[in-house]
């Protein structure tokens, strides 16, 4: 009977108790880091600081025979890395990386303290007139030229297709990679600037971030209440690592283990995946150009091999920030699991000390003296 109740436990932990504590790790880790501050207000702004440099490392890497092998994109990706300017120094030139790095950065922060309950809530926008400005700088104007004076010369057919976009800029699909004219090279960026100009009329003034609800007054603490609800979760695991000690278990000691082996397991098997992926994805995506990828039957080429590794740094901090709280979720189970064990161990030697304490034998009563009688 005592093997058939143990194993029913084992089953109900293999089964049911540690894949659920897996996943409930997962969810709440997820959630934790999802709604961190740190994943709302400062890796954006990290993310911000790291794309110019990156483009910066692309066009100084992708100056290979192998990389680009269609002839138009190679002629505009070289046109580019042979420029003056460079696209980071063109960012910092009309103002879109200040843009970025103070509004777009401090209106992620106080959503962010909002979320916390450390600010009202309060409705939220983000002026995009900025930006739209940015996007109409005259050095992006004088940019176009530079570019395009690095082009080959166009034969006829390209020069075709340059006076047909000139006369109607909105029907240029693919610029060709030629210089137009030797003397024209105004004429052909004041027609990339129409279409750029149609284009940046379409963006809105502003674009709501957040929305107050009149209900709240004194800012609602979003980010600990789903974190909150999310640990209600780990009730599900618990049951039935509990149903199994109980089954298994013997003694307060041994269901004490029954409870801590099982919740040690699942949360070092959370956080050994955790760290699989931490360092599966960066290597995947640096992987050498040469290694061929495929993504859903489409082969993946050389340069977009490039874009993924250089890359990489940034999926880096987003998939490190989000593993970050699946393993601080997963070492608070693994010290829970500990502390049940050491309990089991305490429980066991303070019912051993009783049970070896001797027992004191019992004297026996003396009569009480009687007083003498008035007789003697």
């Amino acid at each position: 009977m005592d093997v058939v109740r143990k194993s029913i436990g084992v089953l109900i932990i293999i089964f049911i108790g540690i894949p659920v504590l897996f996943g409930v790790i997962w969810a709440v880790g997820v959630t934790r880091a999802v709604v961190s501050p740190e994943f709302l207000s400062d890796l954006p702004q990290k993310i911000i600081q790291k794309v110019p440099a990156m483009i910066d490392e692309v066009l100084i890497e992708v100056d290979r025979e192998d990389m680009v092998t269609d002839p138009n994109e190679r002629a505009w990706v070289k046109a580019v890395a042979t420029a003056k300017v460079s696209p980071k120094e063109l960012l910092n030139q009309i103002g879109l990386m200040d843009w970025m790095q103070n509004e777009l950065s401090f209106k992620f922060q106080q959503m962010g303290k909002m979320l916390r309950g450390e600010i009202p809530l309060k409705p939220m926008t983000l002026d995009l007139r900025p930006l739209k400005a940015a996007l109409r700088h005259e050095a992006i104007k004088t940019y176009l030229v530079d570019l395009m004076s690095n082009l080959p010369p166009c034969n006829d057919t390209q020069k075709k297709e340059w006076a047909e976009a000139a006369e109607n800029p909105r029907s240029l699909e693919h610029l060709p990679a030629c210089r137009p004219a030797e003397m024209d090279l105004e004429t052909s960026a004041m027609a990339i600037s129409f279409v750029r100009e149609h284009e940046i009329a379409e963006i809105p003034d502003e674009v709501n971030l957040f929305k107050s609800h009149p209900r709240f007054h004194r800012g609602l603490d979003f980010m600990h209440s789903v974190t909150a609800v999310t640990y209600i979760l780990f009730l599900i695991p618990a049951f039935f690592i509990l149903l199994a000690a109980l089954i298994g278990g013997t003694g307060k000691s041994g269901i004490l283990r029954w409870m801590a082996v099982p919740t040690f397991i699942g949360g070092v098997s959370a956080y050994a995946l955790s760290s699989v992926i931490k360092h599966a994805i960066p290597w995947s995506m640096a992987l050498e150009p040469e290694a061929q990828i495929h993504l859903h039957g489409h082969i993946v080429t050389p340069f977009e091999q490039l874009v993924m590794s250089k890359a990489a740094g940034i999926w880096d901090l987003v998939i490190g920030q989000i593993l970050k709280g699946v393993n601080s979720t997963a070492g608070i189970v693994c010290i829970v699991a500990i502390v049940l064990y050491a309990l089991s161990y305490l429980i066991s030697s303070e019912s051993h000390s009783q049970q070896q304490q001797p027992q004191q034998p019992q004297q026996p009563q003396q009569p009480a003296p009687q007083p003498p009688t008035q007789s003697e």
